[in-house]
């Protein structure tokens, strides 16, 4: 197979950067910074580690991290997708410009965001909590914007896309759109379970009372979150699930593992939990009445463009 006329050696650098930069991180959180193995030692550990060396009550329980399992599967989807884009043409063209919907822009923050994730390994490894904390935020905000430019980018091309390319198109909603969205809402949770960690350790404020107050940010976003994914951004992110059972799930995980009637906390991830949970359900209608009365686009409109042209 041969590589297709035309194609972009910039793009094609950047997209084996994301890829050369993920393999190097995750090389380094499980064979360099890792546990040692049946030691029990937490001293020198990866970035969820960190969490348990400074236990707050909202730490989930380690079972969470199964969902950190299924992030790194959607990653490695959209990630090889991406690099066998590269070698895929149609009509001369490079199948990855034909549209183009990972975009430079992208390429370059996710880059990025893995290059702050390995910044943050060390970081986490030696404990300090308060750059812990600023790494933990840029990174949530890089792929925030990786999001809003696939976003543009997916709902601008969706009509060729699903007339000419529906695998594809398919593919990008499961692996990228919801991948990247599900890693974005775990960063979110993490970050303001280091907000509480710094709360507690570096500025001296009770367990129970960092804890209410990170939760409440986190109420705060998931409103303001739901807000914008059932109303105002509701056509670019129709197809979004994982935001939501994201939360259902790290909130079920904290809930168990710090669960006290007595604990302002735990209540606070109850009441998450089952906010989410009835949003979530929400979700699932709003979207099936959304799709069937205001569709992404119509075959009528679809063969009438391609008519035109």
């Amino acid at each position: 197979m041969t590589l297709p006329r035309s194609r972009d050696s910039t793009w094609i650098a950047l997209a084996i950067a994301v890829a050369s930069t993920f393999l190097l991180y995750h090389i380094l959180n499980f064979f360099v910074f890792a546990d040692d193995i049946g030691t029990g030692n937490t001293t020198n550990s990866s970035t969820s580690n960190f969490f348990d060396r400074y236990p707050t009550l909202i730490t989930p329980a380690r079972w969470t991290l199964l969902d950190s399992g299924l992030i790194f599967l959607f990653q490695i989807g959209w990630i090889s997708h991406v690099l066998v884009n590269i070698l895929r043409s149609s009509n001369g063209e490079p199948l990855y410009k034909s549209p183009e919907i990972v975009s430079d822009i992208f390429l370059s923050l996710f880059t990025l965001n893995v290059m702050l994730n390995i910044i943050l390994l060390i970081m986490s490894h030696n404990g300090y909590q308060v750059v812990c904390l600023a790494l933990w935020g840029l990174i949530t905000a890089t792929l925030c914007v990786c999001l809003m430019e696939f976003y543009l980018r997916i709902l601008r091309n969706v009509k060729e896309m699903a007339t000419k390319r529906i695998l594809d198109l398919l593919l990008f909603r499961l692996l990228l759109q919801n991948g990247v969205s599900m890693y974005t809402t775990w960063c979110v949770i993490a970050t303001l379970i280091n907000l509480t960690i710094v709360l507690v350790y570096s500025l001296g404020v009770s367990q129970s009372a960092a804890g209410v107050i990170s939760l409440s940010f986190l109420i705060i976003l998931f409103l303001v979150f739901v807000g914008l994914d059932l109303c105002h951004w509701e056509r670019y992110m129709r197809y979004t699930f994982t935001p939501y059972l994201t939360v259902i799930w790290a909130m079920a995980g904290t809930m168990l593992n710090n669960w006290s009637p007595s604990s302002p906390p735990a209540v606070f991830s109850a009441i998450v939990l089952v906010i989410a949970a009835v949003c979530f359900v929400i979700k699932i209608i709003n979207t099936v009445i959304k799709a069937r009365r205001n569709p992404l686009y119509t075959l009528e409109e679809s063969s009438t463009d391609e008519q035109n042209d």
